[in-house]
């Protein structure tokens, strides 16, 4: 949500959160078993912040438990004290910056590797931009693409890690201080100056 109209259902943060998985078809088939163990369809969808908690909570320490699998980044911004100039950016180079940025916690250069990103497929010229932010920071991808979540496990385990996140913005550090310590955290805000944040 890039949204500023905070009066008016905007939200004050920005979240990202990127998963890293060396081995996604060994990840797919563990979360199709947490799925199965707690009596879930298998093309159940996991959003955070509308699954009864007992449910969210174990989602959570499956997580935990697979640290050696994932590398996890978290990017967290607070809109209100971003510059004024930043409202006048394009959604397109304002998500691509801040996606790039994610990656750049997790990986000085990732190589190779598909990026999946929660969006609709039509979205051509983000893909364009974020890959050209990707690729001029020194990210080589053989894939980026928009991917409904429903489709997409781990744009959903990226779900969970965001909504823990948020909540943890927001007072309430019980569920991602299960997996803080196995996170790449990092909040940024603009200074009391306002100057630009870095480039992605």
């Amino acid at each position: 949500n890039l949204g500023f109209k905070f009066q008016s259902g905007s939200s004050r943060y920005l979240v990202f959160a990127l998963v890293v998985c060396d081995d996604y078809t060994r990840l797919r088939a563990e979360w199709l078993e947490f799925k199965q163990s707690h009596g879930l369809r298998l093309n159940f969808e996991f959003h955070y912040h509308s699954l009864p908690r007992k449910l969210r909570m174990a989602a959570v320490e499956w997580m935990r438990a697979r640290v050696a699998l994932l590398r996890v980044a978290v990017l967290a911004i607070d809109k209100t004290r971003l510059p004024d100039d930043f409202r006048d950016s394009s959604e397109a180079a304002s998500l691509s910056r801040f996606i790039a940025q994610t990656v750049a916690l997790a990986s000085h250069a990732i190589k190779g590797a598909h990026l999946s990103i929660d969006g609709e497929r039509r979205q051509v010229e983000l893909q364009r931009q974020i890959r050209k932010t990707l690729s001029g920071a020194g990210h080589r991808l053989d894939k980026v693409q928009m991917r409904d979540s429903r489709h997409e496990d781990g744009i959903q385990i990226a779900d969970l890690i965001a909504g823990a996140a948020i909540d943890d913005l927001q007072g309430k550090p019980q569920v991602f201080s299960l997996i803080r310590d196995g996170v790449i955290y990092q909040r940024r805000e603009a200074n009391a100056e306002k100057k630009k944040l870095p480039p992605g």
